[in-house]
């Protein structure tokens, strides 16, 4: 009873003193908290500095790579390109889009020849293209390149294929992007056949509603017209089948016979007719055939290994989906940018917009002058270490040096005996 009294004592004089030092359980544990909470704020709010500085760092690089890649392809002033470049965050903001980006497009028109204020404005275009067809800004401008320069279009037209493109990706069984590459594969074939821009898209998306791949349609639609002219060189650079490829007389005498004097190549002035117009007569005709006959005008048309493409677009011409998507395209005007308005009023057009904001203001705030000079600065103090390192010394030897000096001012001084505390403990009561 005696000892258990006395522990309560003990333990209350504890108490006691816990709580004159402010260390009773509550109060403790609210410091601990407290301190917890300041350090852990503290670290956030420095990684959260550290971080953003990076980001914006990344983002003035960006613009930097930008700027750098379009003064390899055109050959302006300074006050040009930094005319140019606060233009283009006047463009990015109306685009929905980053200044980088904007730049980068730029920077692939001007590689094609076009001069700054051109390839700033075909950029607009692409850039609306890359966005509704759902593709990469290198696919976007290599797209209407292939496109225009196949049906001589001119630069402020480029917007009549954006359009196109977007209508009958909406329209029909197919999107914008895979048109876009299907007509990449077959846009020059397809013009020099004869075929105008709406043909030819018509063409492509009918066959590809049936088959779902545009560039397999497309490599189709470019071998057809080749071996309906008897192009055999062509079709042979292409590693295309070549069996059947007769004289272009030959070919068109064939196609006649097998129809029954109902479909010819060649229009009154014995030119050439369109691949659209040829084989849309075919089409209406096509399922009357005996079945031999058939069979021949389907390997001359399009050969072993084309012939489900073909035969795909034939169905389209008969269902007149071909018809309608040739009508769609033609009244496409307007298509592409009202999509695009319809998308900036999107989720994702508003973070687009926070992120050409805050390239913005990191590049005003941090300019790549800046940071080239902060880099340079840095290049500098590094080869003046360098310098002295190399004549002083490398770190390890000098470090020696010091601790052998340290160790020589230590000398002759009295030493502790090496034993350890536990052995002073055990002996306290020997005599000394």
């Amino acid at each position: 009873a005696d000892e258990f009294k006395h522990i309560n004592e003990e333990i209350a004089t504890f108490k006691q003193e816990v709580k004159a030092a402010g260390l009773d359980s509550g109060a403790f544990f609210r410091k601990i908290g407290d301190q917890i909470k300041l350090v852990v704020t503290q670290w956030i709010s420095l990684n959260a500095v550290i971080g953003e500085t990076r980001n914006m760092v990344s983002k003035v690089i960006d613009i930097d790579n930008a700027m750098v890649n379009l003064k390899k392809v055109t050959n302006e002033t300074n006050a040009t390109y930094e005319q140019f470049l606060n233009k283009a965050d006047a463009r990015a903001k109306k685009l929905h889009s980053t200044i980088s980006d904007l730049v980068t497009q730029t920077s692939e028109w001007s590689k094609l020849g076009f001069d700054l204020e051109e390839a700033s404005e075909l950029a607009e275009s692409s850039m609306i293209y890359s966005k509704v067809g759902e593709v990469d800004n290198q696919t976007a401008v290599s797209t209407l390149v292939a496109t225009m320069k196949a049906f001589n279009m001119e630069a402020e037209e480029t917007m009549v294929i954006v359009d196109s493109l977007n209508k009958l990706g909406n329209e029909f069984s197919t999107d914008a992007g895979a048109l876009g590459d299907g007509l990449s594969v077959s846009a020059s074939t397809l013009a020099t056949a004869g075929n105008d821009l709406s043909q030819s898209l018509a063409l492509l998306t009918g066959g590809t509603e049936i088959t779902q791949d545009a560039n397999a349609m497309g490599n189709a639609l470019r071998t057809i017209s080749l071996r309906i002219r008897g192009m055999k060189g062509e079709l042979e650079a292409l590693n295309e089948e070549t069996e059947g490829i007769e004289s272009i007389s030959k070919i068109q005498t064939q196609i006649l016979n097998l129809t029954g004097n109902k479909v010819n190549i060649f229009d009154s002035d014995n030119n050439f007719r369109s691949t659209y117009d040829i084989l849309k007569d075919i089409s209406e005709v096509y399922n009357d055939l005996r079945d031999p006959s058939r069979a021949d005008l389907t390997e001359i048309l399009f050969g072993k290994n084309r012939a489900n493409q073909g035969i795909a677009i034939l169905q389209a011409f008969q269902s007149g989906q071909i018809e309608e998507a040739r009508k769609a395209a033609e009244n496409s005007f307007g298509s592409a940018t009202a999509e695009y308005e319809k998308m900036s009023e999107g989720i994702e057009a508003h973070i687009n917009d926070l992120h050409e904001a805050w390239e913005k203001f990191s590049n005003d705030f941090i300019s790549s002058d800046f940071l080239k000079a902060a880099i340079d600065f840095g290049t500098k103090l590094i080869n003046i270490l360098d310098t002295i390192i190399d004549y002083v010394g490398v770190l390890p030897t000098l470090t020696g040096a010091i601790a052998g000096g340290l160790s020589f001012k230590g000398a002759g001084k009295p030493q502790k005996p090496n034993m350890p505390n536990h052995a002073l403990l055990q002996n306290k009561n020997l005599p000394t």
